[in-house]
């Protein structure tokens, strides 16, 4: 009976290292995306938006993104009152959205898709 020597299948260390810094890399830019405020999962890539101050209420607010193409939906995803927020009748482009807020002064963010 032979003995088969399993290091040599092995891939060397310097190609793991290789490997492993590749996989990390991809991650933190991944993880990158996701602290500045955009996500891409696949098909779903979208942009979370802040906003400080809604001002009077019914008003209409011009919320820039950065998704270079016209959003379908948005998701409160945090707010500091208890408001609606929704769609204006301005069409949305490949760089504005724009939204409502039926209650005067709220902050919330918005995960644009």
């Amino acid at each position: 009976m032979k003995f088969i020597n399993l290091f040599k299948m092995l891939p060397s260390r310097d190609k793991l290292l290789n490997e492993l810094m590749s996989v990390l890399y991809a991650q933190f830019k991944e993880l990158e995306k996701v602290i500045n405020g955009k996500l891409e999962l696949n098909n779903l890539s979208g942009e979370i938006i802040e906003v400080s101050d809604s001002g009077v209420a019914d008003s209409e607010l011009a919320l820039s993104h950065h998704l270079k193409r016209t959003p379908s939906y948005f998701w409160v995803v945090d707010i500091n009152k208890s408001a609606v927020v929704y769609r204006s009748s301005t069409a949305w482009n490949e760089t504005t959205i724009y939204l409502k807020c039926n209650v005067a002064n709220t902050s919330f963010k918005v995960f644009v898709i």
